[in-house]
């Protein structure tokens, strides 16, 4: 079980970092010296190949109210309300795609540029474990969905049910090691009773 929540709280902070800020540089991204200004904040409109940003910025970079639609290296991003230094800071909003080698679809709240409320699939590496999240979050952590994959040591793990704290907090697991050994575990409350099947 020990394993299953620090796999679980790796997950979370790696969707935390992924979300915010946009892949690459903000100040790359969208500086330029035509939207350079004296003080304070304006409203422009940011046109490049795959992206259209309309809102405030301060030195060219989104800062204040704004949206985005479009593609940035290859993630699409969908996102309403306050940018902060060229990142989705508070507001609602959606991302979908391939980060750091993960496939990634997130939508919903964002506030203080991390994922607080809404539904997320994730499928990728997470320390060299090949999983697969899918279900809701709230107030910034898992809250229900399913937690399947494979460890490197060639455990088969399956959770489905809700989570507190991001643990496993009421449902069931199942898990299958490569010999063949069945676990299937009954989470209430987040105490586990274990029972071996064939």
């Amino acid at each position: 079980m020990k394993y299953i929540i620090s796999l679980i709280t790796s997950m979370a902070i790696a969707c935390g970092i992924i979300l915010c800020p946009l892949p690459g540089n903000a100040d790359a991204v969208f500086a330029k010296k035509s939207t350079a200004q004296k003080k304070g904040p304006t409203t422009i409109t940011i046109k490049q190949k795959d992206f259209t940003y309309t809102g405030q910025v301060v030195k060219g970079v989104p800062n204040g109210q704004g949206k985005i639609d479009g593609k940035i290296n290859g993630v699409t991003f969908h996102f309403t309300g306050e940018f902060k230094n060229g990142a989705p800071y508070n507001g609602k909003g959606s991302m979908v795609g391939k980060v750091d080698g993960a496939n990634i679809n997130f939508s919903g709240e964002i506030k203080k540029g991390e994922p607080f409320a809404g539904t997320l699939k994730f499928q990728g590496m997470i320390d060299g474990d090949n999983m697969t999240f899918e279900g809701n979050m709230q107030n910034g952590q898992f809250y229900e969905g399913t937690l399947s994959g494979k460890t490197k040591e060639g455990l088969s793990i399956n959770f489905k049910g809700k989570f507190k704290n991001n643990e496993p907090y009421n449902g069931r697991m199942i898990m299958d090691d490569k010999d063949g050994l069945h676990f299937e575990t009954e989470v209430v409350n987040g105490e586990a009773s274990v029972s071996l099947g064939e």
